[in-house]
């Protein structure tokens, strides 16, 4: 059956949902709300994700893409997701709050808001 990653998303809010009594789901939804914006940018692409330097790839892929404002927007987005999914995930030592719960699932559906206004590349 196939994955529909912005499903991520969805997740991530009822995690965000659960904060107030668990700290570990405000940071697994930060991370749902990154992968889910990721994977639909990347996947809308085509993009080949694996290796040490896949994430940076897809951002680099939006980025290239000067004349499109909706592409430097998801760019931009990637970076303030990864920066929030890399707190979440790593800096056990530093809060993370409800607004940085809230920011990530924003910044996540604008993303999926914004892929269906930007061309996919010829097959």
């Amino acid at each position: 059956m196939a994955f529909d990653p912005a499903t991520y998303v969805d997740l991530a809010k009822e995690l965000h949902g659960q904060a107030n009594q668990d700290g570990a789901a405000l940071r697994a939804g930060i991370s749902r709300a990154y992968y889910g914006a990721f994977l639909m940018a990347r996947n809308h692409y085509g993009l080949d994700s694996s290796g040490m330097d896949g994430h940076k790839r897809v951002k680099e892929r939006y980025e290239a893409n000067h004349r499109n404002p909706a592409c430097q927007s998801v760019a931009s987005a990637l970076v303030k997701l990864k920066q929030l999914r890399q707190q979440a995930d790593y800096a056990d030592s530093s809060n993370c709050t409800m607004a940085d719960g809230k920011t990530a699932i924003d910044v996540a559906n604008t993303v999926l808001k914004l892929l269906p206004s930007i061309p996919k590349p010829a097959d």
